[in-house]
């Protein structure tokens, strides 16, 4: 009985201590310019889609490229930042795969209703993929206390996955002539070919990682537990 009252009363003891670190301004101000750019491009994404599915005119439709363009230019200019900065942190390691997986489930769903000829087969591998991964690579990051690092594999499909994206949302947007047709088949063929073998790439990368034991030590706990609040969000 006792313990489930210290279970209890230890966090309503220590709720008002943490209310100033609730507060938005010091959120803001603790969470460094990478991770902010991660969030701007979680923002961005959702307008993105809304201007592609809307059916706009010309204006609308310049618009969601260039919100697409500014979308995959921050997803570089964050991690080059992290890196070169130095400021790689728990929350970055956690918002960038989120923000690169909803970009592009969110998109392969904008283009099974709103384009006829998407071939169907490459939405759900894709999709497939990003969700197989996403919950793999969290599960390791909350497990193993560790993030797999992004592979050439890995970076060249994402690549081709935001060139399939623009190709795609260039047809819809214009007459497509037979050339331009069959570039945006390759692309998406060879998409597909690269989804599939990055994820048996993350697969054996993963299996390789494994995955810790219940008995963790209590230097491992206080590490995981302690050591994010030491740094910079």
């Amino acid at each position: 009985m006792l313990n489930h009252l210290t279970k209890i009363t230890i966090p309503i003891t220590a709720f008002p201590r943490a209310i100033p670190y609730l507060w938005p301004g010091t959120v803001v101000r603790k969470i460094n310019l990478p991770n902010k750019i991660t969030i701007l491009r979680l923002g961005l994404i959702p307008f993105f889609i809304l201007f592609f599915v809307i059916n706009g005119n010309l204006v609308t439709r310049c618009f969601a490229v260039g919100l697409l363009a500014v979308i995959a230019a921050s997803d570089l200019l964050d991690g080059y930042l992290a890196r070169r900065r130095h400021e790689t942190t728990f929350l970055g390691e956690i918002l960038d795969p989120i923000a690169d997986k909803f970009l592009i489930v969110s998109t392969m769903w904008a283009f099974l209703f709103k384009l006829a000829d998407f071939p169907r087969y490459a939405f759900y591998i894709i999709v497939f993929r990003e969700a197989y991964m996403f919950v793999g690579l969290m599960l390791i990051k909350v497990l193993k206390r560790k993030m797999i690092k992004v592979s050439r594999l890995g970076r060249t499909t994402n690549c081709f996955q935001v060139g399939m994206i623009f190709g795609w949302i260039l047809k819809s947007f214009i007459k497509p002539t037979v050339m331009l047709n069959e570039i945006i088949f390759v692309i998406t063929a060879g998409t597909v070919v690269l989804t599939l073998a990055s994820a048996i790439d993350y697969t054996l990368l993963a299996l390789q990682t494994g995955i810790p034991g219940r008995n963790c030590t209590a230097e491992a706990q206080r590490t995981h537990i302690d050591g994010p609040s030491n740094r910079a969000l």
